[in-house]
């Protein structure tokens, strides 16, 4: 492979998206823009924001980076190889069992900050693996804003049970705010698998998945 491509080992119990070995990510600015690779709707949404008050001159889209985003989606477009691509904001991640595809895209013009990522299966399916902890289970919540309502409702209950919960210190600095958007990586470790059937009355659909934890041998 030609490119200089040094893939990070990450640690999971699956592939990426149960499919995938191998991951690229990189900022391309106004990639929300390019969710549809088609050239007419990508030329559409940058109209739209031209004509927008919202968009600052720091990010007025030129006509030579509008065709960087149409040069990037004929990149995209003409991949023959399976992969699965993600937008999020002004960032594009690729998952792929061939990573030589990386290499056209990481040389578009826009295309800056790429790092590559393999997912390394260490472990049990379902499972969370840690050196040690003194709690069995391991809950994930949904992604999405919390209202003040909501959170000061979760925020009492959790708080309050100290030797129920166990909660990281990012989640005790955001839990007692007025609004936070909580995302898929925020969880909270907990002695039985019921206590988050208790979190999803307290704020019902609010945990996403649990998991058990298993200590490493």
């Amino acid at each position: 492979m030609s490119f200089a491509f040094d893939p990070v080992e990450i640690s999971r119990d699956r592939l990426f998206f149960d499919c995938y070995q191998y991951g690229m990510c990189f900022r391309f600015y106004h990639s929300g823009r390019m969710r549809s690779l088609d050239h007419v709707a990508i030329k559409n949404s940058v109209a739209w924001a031209r004509n927008s008050a919202l968009l600052t001159q720091r990010d007025s889209i030129t006509d030579q980076y509008l065709q960087h985003m149409l040069d990037l989606s004929d990149a995209i477009t003409a991949i023959a190889q399976p992969f699965k691509r993600v937008v999020y904001s002004d960032w594009q991640y690729f998952y792929t069992n061939c990573p030589e595809i990386f290499a056209d895209l990481a040389a578009m013009p826009g295309v800056e900050y790429t790092t590559y990522t393999k997912a390394v299966i260490d472990r049990p399916r379902d499972t969370v693996i840690l050196q040690h902890s003194d709690y069995a289970w391991r809950s994930y919540f949904q992604e999405r804003m919390y209202p003040q309502e909501q959170l000061a409702l979760l925020s009492n209950f959790i708080l309050s049970r100290g030797q129920q919960f166990k909660i990281t210190n990012t989640w005790r600095e955001r839990l007692p705010q007025k609004w936070c958007y909580i995302n898929r990586s925020f969880f909270l470790d907990h002695h039985d698998q019921r206590d988050a059937l208790l979190l999803n009355m307290v704020i019902p659909g609010c945990v996403r998945k649990t998991l058990p934890i298993v200590s490493r041998q």
